[in-house]
């Protein structure tokens, strides 16, 4: 009697153990099933991410002629490798062509696809990452364009949003010295740009020049190369030479 309830209750403790094991084997495949599908909380699955391939025609998501043509993606937008959902991207400049493109490809070929939640963002920045401009062609935020001017705020103080002023002369590209003709690709500007880079360099290292005069002079200089860089008559170039003479500044010549 002693050895059936042994044997009983060891059938038992087996029994059990075999239906835990199913159980958690049935689990895991409920797992991977949903994966497949999206997921217990709707996830879209790796594998199923993998399947989608990034389209081909996407306008460069950096070219820009204009202001106009150039926002900025606020923490998620779309980026390689899944054309349907945003990746963390900060705040990065981009052609509005680009989104609109995304935009487009997204209501015909994105139907269905759940995207993970993204994590919560970060710090905000200076108001200025949240501008998108146009130098040389290329789209950036106007912390990169010494002609945007943006006041030194956050980008969650309400003055932000403000229409940033205008520039303090219309763009003229007939009116650019013959040197600066073939914008960033010229000689000339090259000069130009050289002639920053050593200003902002040796700038604090130079004694005879007041530090509020050189860095006006490398303001100065920065905002005339956006403004040669974008095909904009140099409203400041004169002044920024004679200046720059007098302060004798080492690797810096101008035509």
């Amino acid at each position: 009697m002693r050895v059936t309830s042994v044997g009983w209750r060891l059938t038992a403790v087996l029994a059990a153990t075999a239906l835990a094991a199913t159980g958690c084997h049935d689990a895991a495949r409920s797992d991977e099933a949903r994966r497949d599908v999206g997921g217990p909380s709707g996830v879209t699955g790796s594998a199923s991410a993998r399947t989608r391939v990034w389209p081909s025609g996407v306008p460069d998501r950096e070219a820009c002629h204009t202001h106009d043509d150039c926002t900025v993606m606020v923490w998620d937008g779309p980026m390689p490798p899944d054309p349907c959902c945003d990746q963390r991207v900060g705040y990065l400049p981009a052609a509005r062509a680009y989104l609109q493109f995304f935009e487009t490809y997204r209501k015909a070929s994105c139907a269905g696809v759940a995207c993970p939640t993204p994590p919560l963002p970060g710090a905000e920045p200076a108001c200025c990452a949240s501008i998108g401009r146009c130098v040389a062609q290329r789209c950036v935020s106007a912390c990169d364009d010494p002609t945007a001017h943006v006041a030194a705020l956050s980008v969650l103080d309400p003055a932000c949003h403000q229409p940033l002023p205008d520039d303090r002369a219309p763009c003229d590209a007939d009116a650019t010295p013959t040197a600066y003709a073939g914008r960033a690709s010229s000689a000339a500007y090259a000069q130009l740009t050289t002639c920053c880079s050593a200003l902002r360099r040796v700038g604090p290292l130079l004694q005879y020049g007041a530090p509020y005069e050189l860095t006006d002079a490398a303001d100065v200089c920065d905002e005339q190369a956006a403004r040669l860089a974008n095909g904009c008559a140099p409203t400041r170039l004169a002044e920024l030479k004679q200046q720059l003479r007098k302060l004798r500044v080492p690797g810096c010549k101008l035509r």
